[in-house]
């Protein structure tokens, strides 16, 4: 299973170098390299290591794991219609989420 750590790092336009000071920050010590093994699958990070991750990018460790769908496993068709669903019955009259439920 393909972890996360590059997509984020990227989405966040870290540099490896910017993510290893970064948890550097955190008490984490993993040198540039260690940051692209990391992210090629040639080393999988220590517990501490992942939750230095989860703390930086803000996302669940199960997420920055790569556990779950990944974006690109989606079909764009799909994943547009999704989320143009949700916004659109959500803010109308929540029809996916609501039915059959009550909220008090």
């Amino acid at each position: 299973m393909k972890n996360r750590i590059k997509e984020l790092r990227k989405k966040n336009s870290y540099t490896q170098e910017d993510l290893s000071k970064l948890l550097k920050n955190e008490g984490i010590s993993a040198n540039r390299t260690t940051i692209y093994r990391y992210e090629s699958g040639a080393r999988v990070p220590s517990e501490k290591t992942w939750k230095g991750l989860a703390k930086i990018f803000d996302v669940p460790i199960n997420y920055i794991k790569g556990n779950g769908l990944q974006y690109d496993e989606i079909p764009s068709k799909i994943l547009s219609e999704l989320i143009n669903t949700y916004y659109d019955d959500f803010e109308g009259n929540c029809q996916i989420f609501c039915v059959n439920r009550s909220f008090s």
